[in-house]
């Protein structure tokens, strides 16, 4: 197990599940790799566990390599908002591959950690976060790539 200051919070259980443990061992990681502040970790978990709530609503579950992706994503948009950055703009070829319902299933559940954390929730962010979530429940394949 890797060993890290990072504070990971246990708000739904105090036994973790085993995918729980492997988005834990995959997100301590990421936070060690990238030399990430623990305030940083602690809203990027608190985003992880929302944004993989929002996967699991949609019929969702991350394998390992895009677990870990997805979970590098998330930390990158924790930094982005606490530098007030956003991502640029995505082509709206993506969203509708993605699906209006899913870009609405994540704003519901992300924006208000976002807006906790003094931040805004933009649509492209939204759009980033459902696509990682479509390509999973499509195989792994995201714009036609294999991830």
């Amino acid at each position: 197990m890797l060993e890290s200051s990072v504070k990971v919070p246990q708000q739904r259980n105090l036994e973790l599940s085993a995918y729980e443990e492997l988005a834990r061992k995959a997100f301590l990681e990421i936070c060690a790799e990238q030399a990430v502040p623990d305030d940083v970790a602690e809203d990027a978990w608190n985003l992880s566990e929302s944004a993989i709530e929002v996967a699991r609503q949609q019929g969702v579950r991350f394998e390992y390599p895009a677990l870990k992706a997805f979970l590098s994503h998330m930390v990158g948009c924790v930094v982005r908002a606490r530098r007030g950055e956003s991502v640029s703009d995505v082509g709206s070829a993506i969203e509708k591959e993605v699906g209006e319902s899913l870009i609405n299933a994540v704003f519901s559940g992300l924006e208000p950690l976002y807006r906790r954390m003094g931040a805004i929730l933009t649509r492209p962010e939204a759009v980033l976060v459902a696509t990682h979530i479509a390509a999973s429940r499509n195989g792994g394949k995201q714009d036609g790539q294999e991830n």
